[in-house]
């Protein structure tokens, strides 16, 4: 190998393990939609009010009955849905669902009305993102252990629970 190969080679290496890093930093700082917190109890000490849950959140307590266990007789059942959003666009992550018991039309429709609630919660923080965008990962249909089916992310390589953009793989 000569050397323009190889340094060519290590500094393809090094932007790789950057965006990595860069990846891994920013994503601490994005709040997953996912895992939303539930307001904190008034203090008694102080008697102040708990702040009100966020908008986005009780969208997706919504989101999450409507898709319920995403049970599928098959693979033609299961789909994927983008939730959330980022500051710089594009959605947060991906949630499988199911067209045997979830309806679709009012899934996309709560999906929306939480990606605006999301959008405008970042807005007001002023939240900025690493502008990545997570790839779908599409849906399959997979027996649990009980022999039940059901839909679940498809198996593209994620780190943190996001998938890696195909340049960091």
């Amino acid at each position: 190998m000569n050397t323009s190969s190889l340094m060519a080679s290590r500094l393809h290496r090094l932007l790789c393990l950057s965006s990595l890093s860069l990846l891994l930093a920013t994503s601490a700082c994005a709040e997953d939609p996912m895992k939303t917190q539930a307001p904190s109890p008034a203090s008694p000490a102080t008697g102040t009010a708990a702040k009100p849950e966020p908008l986005s959140a009780q969208l997706w307590r919504e989101i999450k009955a409507e898709v319920g266990d995403a049970e599928c007789d098959g693979p033609q059942q299961c789909h994927s849905i983008g939730v959330g959003t980022k500051p710089c666009g594009g959605p947060e992550g991906y949630l499988a669902w199911s067209s045997k018991a979830t309806d679709g039309k009012k899934l996309k429709s709560l999906v929306e009305r939480h990606a605006a609630a999301r959008d405008e919660e970042n807005r007001r923080s002023g939240m900025a993102s690493n502008c990545a965008i997570p790839q779908d990962p599409g849906a399959v249909c997979v027996a649990e252990p009980s022999g039940r089916k059901v839909c679940k992310l498809g198996s593209l390589p994620t780190l943190g629970g996001q998938v890696l953009p195909k340049s960091a793989r």
